[in-house]
């Protein structure tokens, strides 16, 4: 409805009217146990996500995670080798299970993201 509201009748937001937007992932260690996900507005993280988080072909698990801002890290049980993120499986997700946004609104998902060693 927010969208609708900017685009046919010209009301101007005062907050985010969209959803979270991936922008980066890297990992935030030389051990490769930790992972940040940025995006482009800030997000309220809820631990039950934990398990909506997978990197690419590893048995290294998301443990624990947070948000501050604009960035989700996620403490892994482990050193990793993955150089892929995905958030919601579409076999495993739940819509009482989703990352929102300051807002409200869901953040999109994303498939196989590539993680930089490092912040850019």
């Amino acid at each position: 409805a927010p969208l609708v509201e900017r685009d046919l009748y010209g009301k101007i937001p005062t907050t985010s009217i969209t959803p979270p937007n991936l922008t980066q992932v890297y990992f935030t260690t030389d051990q490769r146990d930790e992972i940040v996900i940025e995006f482009d507005q800030p997000v309220k993280w809820d631990d039950a996500l934990v398990g909506q988080f997978n990197l690419n072909a590893d048995k290294v698990k998301v443990i624990s995670g947070s948000a501050s801002g604009r960035s989700v890290k996620l403490k892994l049980a482990g050193s990793s080798t993955a150089n892929r993120c995905t958030y919601l499986d579409s076999s495993s997700w739940s819509p009482d299970k989703l990352l929102r946004g300051e807002n409200g609104i869901a953040a999109l998902t994303f498939c196989e993201v590539p993680i930089l060693p490092n912040k850019p």
